[in-house]
């Protein structure tokens, strides 16, 4: 183990002096002791990164940095067809140039910077969600850890995959309309393809390499949040007729789905979406099983809260959604108790369909325990709110 640390921190020092001389050479950067005072090296707790002793780090040159400036005239806009987005040019660059294995980029533009960059992301959420949808040996592991993420995460990913699919989709559009495109990769293996397919699962992962690395990442919007988009949901399924015609109130008015609670800022609250959904589903009593016969009366009392005509529609709806609110913080609260609980146990059994333990899988166990731990700190706060009579 020691002697694989050492080498890879060996390969760490070399790929960012060769960035280094690459940003020299190529592009005039002053790297000197004047002109760039940061390292690149692996922390204990952070992984590889910059460090800087002090707050001046250093200026890139505008021609070294990746973007659709730099990128525009390798890759320039079909004659017949919509151009390509700037996360869309800037992977697909990446996919034509990723490095294979532990090798170096080929890339004459930009691959020593390329050889700098993280390389795979088999612990990312996403990956097992992609992974899960291919034909990928290891899906059924990856099924198994997707399993173990909280709703509000999933339903993060399932937004985040569509984007992702949505970007690849555009890709192949773009080289199918662009045959002499793969012509400018330094992959042996993409040179030697006579074509590019949605379906083709190297390519599809080496895709979202490419995508992960542009900067699609998580950017911490779990922080202090969680989604309540499946229980709210169940809530007005449970009504019938009548939540159905709420559900279209909701729409109507642009507040259906985007539930969510949050401990900051403080004091720990629901979203004022949520709120507004709450209040609605209140307004007609629970006992009633039909759609009024006069909805814009049922609905006058909500709406002048809607457009701030009024703050509550009554003291009884404020009760009503404040309890209900509790409820769901408890729902939360115990859903989180027992998925803890439980992640152990299904991806020990998970790993029996695989004969090799992922590196990263003790890390990823670890996440997914704080992702729930989590949601049941931010429900927690917002019951206590609740029971403390906060106004949000």
């Amino acid at each position: 183990m020691a002697d694989n640390d050492g080498n890879s921190n060996k390969k760490t020092s070399e790929r960012w002096e060769r960035l280094l001389y690459w940003l020299e050479t190529e592009h005039g950067m002053h790297v000197g002791e004047s002109g760039i005072l940061v390292e690149c090296r692996d922390s204990k707790d952070g992984g590889r990164g910059l460090f800087a002793p002090s707050s001046t780090l250093f200026t890139i040159p505008a021609k070294a940095m990746m973007n659709t400036r730099t990128l525009s005239s390798t890759y320039p806009p079909p004659a017949d067809g919509p151009s390509l987005s700037a996360i869309q040019l800037i992977s697909l660059h990446l996919l034509l140039h990723r490095p294979t294995e532990d090798c170096e980029s080929l890339d004459a533009m930009f691959g020593p910077y390329i050889s700098t960059l993280p390389r795979d992301f088999d612990s990312h959420p996403l990956t097992w969600l992609v992974q899960s949808q291919i034909s990928a040996p290891s899906r059924a592991v990856y099924g198994v850890m997707l399993e173990c993420i909280p709703p509000s995460v999933s339903a993060a990913i399932m937004r985040l995959s569509s984007r992702f699919w949505e970007d690849w989709r555009a890709v192949v559009a773009y080289i199918g309309r662009n045959s002499r495109t793969t012509r400018k990769s330094s992959r042996a293996d993409i040179l030697s393809r006579k074509s590019f397919q949605e379906d083709d699962c190297p390519l599809t992962l080496d895709y979202l390499w490419a995508w992960l690395n542009e900067g699609e990442c998580f950017q911490g919007q779990f922080v202090g949040e969680v989604d309540l988009q499946d229980i709210v949901v169940r809530l007005f399924e449970q009504r019938g007729k009548v939540g159905q015609w709420m559900k279209e109130t909701l729409e109507e008015e642009q507040y259906w789905g985007d539930w969510t609670l949050h401990s900051s800022p403080t004091p720990a609250h629901p979203s004022y979406r949520l709120m507004i959904a709450l209040r609605l589903y209140y307004a007609i009593p629970t006992s009633i099983d039909t759609v009024p016969s006069a909805p814009e009366e049922a609905t006058e009392g909500w709406k002048k809260v809607l457009t701030g005509q009024a703050e509550v529609i009554s003291v009884e709806n404020e009760k009503s959604w404040r309890e209900s609110l509790l409820d769901i913080c408890d729902e939360i609260i115990d859903r989180a108790r027992q998925n803890r609980d439980e992640n152990i146990r299904k991806l020990q059994q998970g790993l029996s369909l695989t004969e090799i333990e992922p590196p990263w899988l003790r890390w990823a166990i670890g996440n997914l325990n704080l992702l729930w731990g989590e949601e049941m700190e931010v429900a927690e706060a917002v019951a206590m709110s609740v029971r403390f009579g906060e106004e949000f």
